[in-house]
């Protein structure tokens, strides 16, 4: 698997896990409205179909009130377990 594609993946499952904890466990349809982002292409962002840009992941975090540093320091923890399993992931230079 490709760094990209891994990372969609991983990035996905975090944000939607993050919306999913919230308070009142925010719906898609309500997290589209809080970011100003289409109801279904913040699906395709959680299924890990779509990487968003910066821009698009602060609207996200944002609109979500998610710590940018609590996310990515759970995407970074989650490849350092993949990387001591041996999964053939690395990030190109």
């Amino acid at each position: 698997m490709d760094d990209k594609h891994f990372f969609k993946i991983v990035f996905g499952e975090n944000l939607r896990q993050k919306r999913l904890e919230m308070d009142q466990k925010v719906t898609i349809k309500k997290a589209a409205s809080l970011t100003n982002l289409n109801e279904d292409y913040l699906g395709r962002i959680e299924r890990g179909e779509k990487l968003p840009s910066v821009h698009t992941i602060f609207q996200l975090f944002i609109g979500l009130g998610i710590s940018i540093d609590e996310i990515f320091t759970e995407v970074y923890m989650q490849i350092e377990i993949l990387k001591k399993n041996g999964t053939n992931f690395h990030i190109h230079k």
